[in-house]
């Protein structure tokens, strides 16, 4: 059986230590001085000292250096000049890594033991299922849902929003009702429309955004449509009713 407890509880603390560091102005001084900041080793330090007294193992003091210089390579690639996610998921991942590691050092358990829970998710069908209808909806249908649209996009004289914010829009709401239709809870699209109509509300009074606003709602029901029919489709061969 494997011993989840000391995993979770080196989570919270990982969260709520790097949590209190984002409230404060840390990041802004690391960024100017790099390894020449006073606080990246102090944050560092506190941030090792706070794992050592979670893990509660007060001899194995090879903690302490694991995870100063975990959390200070994590900090350096979280803040360079340009942040963008791949920093901060890099980051994420290398911190990710040392708390796992000190688990299993810490609580005997077999990395085979790992593999297999893995394995039994790679070999579920329910999974396989799930994740191939989350992998369309996100590339495939929004792919298509641009092609579609694009005659309909050149009529549009400027594009006043965000560069490539309906894609994001777009990958958010299909995710969000394959949710709620794999989770039984297809009333909670109707908020979601609401919501996005209370926000489109200016295109839609607007006579002279009226181009702008038809081109949103079929966008926005060709979403609907591609979430819907992906969500009924994996949900029947799930054999979920």
């Amino acid at each position: 059986m494997i011993d989840f407890n000391l995993i979770l509880r080196l989570l919270i603390i990982h969260s709520v230590v790097s949590l209190i560091f984002g409230f404060t102005n840390l990041t802004k001084h690391i960024k100017k001085n790099k390894i020449q900041s006073k606080w990246l080793y102090i944050s560092s330090a506190i941030y090792s000292l706070s794992i050592y007294l979670v893990s509660s193992s007060w001899f194995d003091f090879w903690i302490l250096p694991l995870g100063f210089i975990a959390h200070s390579l994590a900090y350096l690639l979280m803040i360079p000049k340009n942040r963008n996610l791949i920093n901060f998921f890099a980051s994420q991942i290398l911190l990710g890594f040392s708390l796992v590691a000190i688990w299993l050092l810490l609580t005997g358990n077999d990395l085979f033991l790992i593999f297999s829970f893995i394995k039994i998710l790679w070999s579920s069908s329910s999974v396989l299922l799930i994740t191939l209808g989350f992998i369309v909806l996100v590339w495939p249908s929004g792919y298509i849902i641009g092609i579609a649209t694009e005659p309909l996009r050149r009529q549009i004289k400027e594009a006043r929003g965000l560069e490539k914010a309906g894609l994001w829009i777009g990958i958010l709401e299909r995710t969000l009702i394959y949710i709620f239709v794999l989770s039984d809870n297809v009333m909670a699209i109707a908020f979601l429309i609401t919501a996005k109509t209370i926000f489109r509300f200016g295109e839609i009074k607007d006579h002279s955004r009226r181009k702008e606003a038809e081109y949103i709602l079929i966008g926005t029901l060709f979403s609907f449509f591609f979430a819907l029919l992906i969500a009924y489709l994996i949900k029947y061969f799930l054999g979920w009713e």
